[in-house]
């Protein structure tokens, strides 16, 4: 936050002691240091433990559903978890259920409810238990798990398919898992929760002797050999029973969710990051070849032509009466860079956080409601870099419509401003509503609610756009960025291109580079998503993201030199497509994935799929080509700047 605070001082032009600003930091960070999940909760001998049901949830859809959607056993009166907002943009649906679990209390069979299903029900049932439906349980902020071989997944399987018949599973075994709360004084019995573990079977109670639960001396779990599976049929009865059983273990309650976060491919992260290394030196090289030799020789030989009018020049510095020329659709560019702006900030903020520990998993929707937050608050950053860029596009005719050579809110400025606040909400409110009604015609939990819609309208005319306003104020009332050499009155006619240097071409080579440094983190980053994984090295993330920064510029700077060499001043929009090209490259290998790692059964997921990628596209296209811009028009100033022009 002192980062942040002195860049938004230096937007504003108040100056700010140093010392004052670290402070400022260390005291946002001292009140502000707290991470879910500090202060376990104690249990009691015979306290009830809430068992909360969630979302119905499988990797083969990517379409989770509400819990009562289907007439499981419900509580007289259905009560519903107060969830934030990223955590109902994501699917969650939280309630209370009839599960009756007392701590340190061991339960040989409870009889949940007995249900009647009809046919429809019974062929949506029948449909959910082919696509691999987990039920999603919430304990003590613990999700429920299920032991597949030596790995964890998150809930339990609502039913199985044997020999092409679907079975239920209406009976579980519980296994609560718990260690004695040191904190406790002696004698006290107060225990802690540090695990849930359900195993899913299948029990046709009908054909137990003496009731629902057959021999109540005897978990169902060790009758299991003389009991029949209960069939989804076209219709019917089926009794829902459960057990309980409480398990001392030996993890503590501050590593409960090590068995969620547990990272067995830690190695492949660090090969990611020094492969990412490996072309940032690289890069590096080329940039210290091209900045310590190649313009040297070239900013001496034009300084000696300078003094010596004998000299013959040529080269690059032909240009510097077009090279800060304004771009074609140039409001457009600023537009999409002051965007690309709020965009860094935003994800970089966002990842930070998460890699101190402030966006714990067990905090559900922590993430994507920090990022959307992060959003609304960096518009002031939008707003300011949007109005600067414009205003150097405009040079002087920024005032053409003042007096006394004072700048006025001329039509550019409005302009500029009304498309940065409208420019990105658009384009990812326009798909998201499709999709959302594609998830809403499934009956999915992730179409996102109508009052959440309109909660996230009103912060965005209530947040987002004053402080856009703000920002592009400002950025207004800030000096035009300085530029060594301002453009002729008649623009230069270039030359014809060889073919390597031609815009496609630039644009492929440009962003192989840039997503190699993070194709590896891409890959744990899909899984997490599609996949229903926990994605926690937000530090790996962060050291990626940053190498990610340096290659896009790097590279955007390469090919830059290249093309003024070739005597080509429109450097502008080809910066903005040649570090944002790596997006494509993303877009290429997410359908690769799509193809090789995932098995989603309906169409709908599939364009569920290919539409949030694209939208993940076009977001990584802004920030990326934002950085080429950026720094192609440092190095472009400072070259230039360092030639002695008549």
């Amino acid at each position: 936050w002192g980062t942040v605070s002195g860049i938004f001082c230096e937007m504003v032009g108040v100056r700010v002691p140093t010392r004052l600003v670290l402070l400022a930091a260390f005291v946002a960070v001292s009140h502000g240091f707290y991470l879910p999940e500090v202060s376990p909760k104690t249990f009691q001998p015979g306290d009830v433990v809430e068992i909360l049901v969630n979302s119905l949830t499988s990797t083969q859809t990517a379409l989770p559903y509400d819990y009562y959607s289907l007439p499981w056993c419900k509580p007289t009166r259905i009560n519903r978890v107060r969830e934030n907002i990223g955590s109902i943009i994501a699917g969650d649906r939280i309630y209370n259920s009839l599960y009756q679990v007392h701590s340190l209390k061991d339960d040989n069979c409870l009889v949940l409810c007995e249900k009647t299903f009809d046919e429809r029900q019974m062929r949506h049932l029948a449909r959910l238990i082919k696509e691999e439906y987990n039920v999603q349980w919430v304990v003590d902020n613990l999700p429920a798990v299920f032991r597949r071989g030596d790995r964890f997944e998150f809930g339990f399987p609502l039913g199985q398919e044997l020999d092409g018949k679907k079975y239920i599973n209406n009976h579980l075994h519980i296994t609560m898992k718990y260690n004695m709360d040191p904190t406790r004084p002696s004698g006290d019995l107060g225990v802690n929760i540090v695990g849930v573990e359900v195993v899913p079977m299948s029990v046709q109670h009908s054909a137990l002797a003496g009731g629902a639960c057959g021999d109540q001396d005897t978990p169902i779990s060790k009758q299991l050999s003389s009991i029949a599976m209960m069939p989804v049929e076209e219709s019917g009865a089926i009794t829902f029973t459960y057990e309980v059983e409480w398990e001392l273990s030996s993890t503590p309650w501050e590593s409960r969710w090590d068995i969620y976060l547990h990272t067995p491919d830690a190695e492949v992260h660090w090969f990611s990051i020094v492969n990412s290394l490996m072309i940032v030196l690289l890069l590096t090289g080329m940039i210290a070849m091209i900045m310590t030799r190649i313009l040297r020789r070239d900013i001496d030989r034009y300084n000696a032509a300078e003094r010596d009018p004998d000299v013959d020049e040529s080269g690059w510095k032909l240009l510097y009466g077009d090279v800060f020329r304004k771009p074609n659709h140039y409001m457009w560019l600023a537009v999409i860079v002051g965007t690309g702006t709020q965009l860094f900030v935003m994800f970089f903020v966002v990842v930070v956080f998460a890699a101190l520990g402030f966006l714990s998993p067990s905090n559900r929707g922590g993430l994507l409601s920090a990022t959307l937050i992060m959003f609304l608050f960096t518009s002031v950053f939008s707003g300011y870099y949007s109005a600067r860029f414009l205003k150097l596009f405009l040079g002087d005719e920024w005032v053409r419509d003042g007096t006394d050579g004072h700048p006025t809110w001329n039509k550019d400025w409005q302009a500029c401003t009304i498309r940065t606040i409208l420019f990105f909400p658009v384009v990812v409110s326009v798909p998201c509503l499709i999709l959302d009604l594609v998830a809403s015609h499934e009956g999915s939990t992730v179409a996102v609610p109508i009052g959440t819609l309109l909660s996230i309208l009103l912060l965005w005319i209530g947040v987002s756009t004053p402080l856009a306003f703000l920002g592009s104020y400002f950025g207004f009332k800030k000096q035009k960025l300085h530029i060594p050499c301002p453009p002729n009155a008649i623009p230069r006619l270039t030359m014809d291109q060889v073919w390597y240097l031609h815009p496609v071409v630039c644009v492929v080579v440009g962003g192989i580079l840039p997503f190699g440094t993070v194709f590896i983190e891409l890959f744990f980053i899909l899984t997490s998503v599609w996949l229903h994984q926990v994605y926690h090295v937000f530090g790996f993330l962060l050291i990626v993201f940053v190498i990610l920064v340096i290659t896009c510029a790097e590279i955007t700077i390469v090919l830059c030199y290249f093309q003024l060499c070739s005597l080509d001043y429109h450097w502008w929009w080809r910066a903005l497509y040649t570090s944002g090209s790596v997006s494509i490259y993303l877009f290429v290998y997410s359908a690769y994935y799509f193809q090789n790692k995932l098995d989603l059964m309906r169409t709908s997921s599939a364009a569920m799929f290919f539409g949030y990628t694209t939208l993940i596209c076009v977001t990584f296209f802004i920030l990326t080509g934002t950085v080429g811009v950026i720094a192609a028009f440092f190095f472009v100033r400072t070259i230039y700047g360092a030639v002695k022009i008549a």
